[in-house]
């Protein structure tokens, strides 16, 4: 399961600047891969490693960044610039069909578990000589987590109703330990799925968030329903009542 967030960049040479983008014959795609794709580093380990490769045949630089991850219970993500790790390098370059490796180190005693995205930014090269077009760069988040000896997450789950019409699902964990889940839906007693969300998610530890969920039908307040996902490969089912 892939779970580095990849976000493309792209970048537009020449003299009619954006308006090119849309005549532009010529588009330069690159990228990179990075492994693993998450990193839950064990307690009293302090440095994660990755390996950078490049799969192209022309050079890449990877600019390397660490930020602080957090969560709040309104929903979303909160990314800041981390002042407690150690990068090298912080500037990467990939030769064609090459590698490099990179460590994160932690500082200072790690009494819960912290939570990072490490940034991986394709920098953008000098553009071919007469070159006219676009080149599409490649941002990757990836999630590292420095554990401690707690093993287990403590999720208080609650179900709510949206302003929109849809459900939110309201997420507080007590525990020590972030929860990694995926195929989250919501059932009722009979199976029926009333709603879901796609993809991978976190409720990082000690934190809160929520979720809209994509609603299929709304249950009344007070009825019975049930959450489904699965979590390490691991499927949960937790009884819950809407509120």
């Amino acid at each position: 399961m892939r779970h580095a967030l990849v976000r493309p960049r792209t970048f537009v040479r020449g003299l009619l600047g954006v308006g090119l983008a849309l005549l532009a014959p010529v588009a330069l795609a690159a990228g990179f891969q990075v492994s693993p794709t998450i990193a839950e580093v064990a307690p009293g380990v302090r440095v994660a490693s990755f390996e950078l490769r490049n799969p192209g045949e022309e050079t890449l630089t990877i600019q390397v960044d660490a930020l602080d991850w957090t969560q709040s219970a309104e929903g979303g993500d909160a990314l800041a610039p981390a002042r407690d790790v150690v990068i090298v390098p912080r500037l990467a370059t990939l030769p064609p069909r090459g590698s490099q490796l990179v460590r994160i180190a932690v500082q200072g005693e790690v009494a819960r578990e912290r939570a990072y995205r490490l940034r991986l930014r394709e920098v953008p090269p000098p553009p071919p000589p007469g070159f006219m077009g676009v080149r599409t760069l490649v941002e990757q988040l990836v999630p590292v987590f420095f554990q401690t000896a707690a093993t287990a997450d403590a999720v208080e789950w609650r179900v709510l109703p949206g302003a929109a019409g849809e459900l939110l699902l309201a997420a507080r964990n007590a525990g020590g330990r972030h929860l990694r889940l995926s195929g989250l839906r919501l059932v009722d007693p009979r199976g029926a799925v009333l709603a879901e969300r796609g993809g991978p998610g976190y409720v990082l530890a000690g934190q809160s968030t929520q979720w809209p969920l994509d609603t299929h039908a709304r249950p009344a307040r007070g009825d019975a329903v049930r959450l489904e996902f699965l979590s390490h490969g691991e499927a949960r089912s937790i009884p819950l009542q809407v509120e």
